[in-house]
């Protein structure tokens, strides 16, 4: 599952590299340890930024649903 949105351009708003890597970086990330540890519906999360879009950047958010579940939209908390 992909989700992903037009973000602010990187010179208006440089906590966006940061807060990618806190909410999608890694096994420790806040939601990884959602959807993976706690929640037990995916295998893997990751984020991306984008920032090269004139208009904005691209954040993406990437999960592989866990085997026996369907892929829903998600809505953040």
């Amino acid at each position: 599952m992909l989700i992903g949105y037009v973000g602010p351009k990187p010179l208006e708003n440089p906590a966006i590299g940061p807060l990618v890597r806190i909410l999608a970086g890694g096994k420790s990330s806040r939601l990884y340890h959602d959807l993976v540890y706690q929640k037990k519906i995916a295998q893997d999360v990751s984020a991306n930024w984008d920032p090269s879009m004139q208009l904005g950047g691209i954040f993406e958010v990437t999960a592989t649903v866990q085997a026996g579940h369907t892929p829903k939209r998600w809505k953040p908390p």
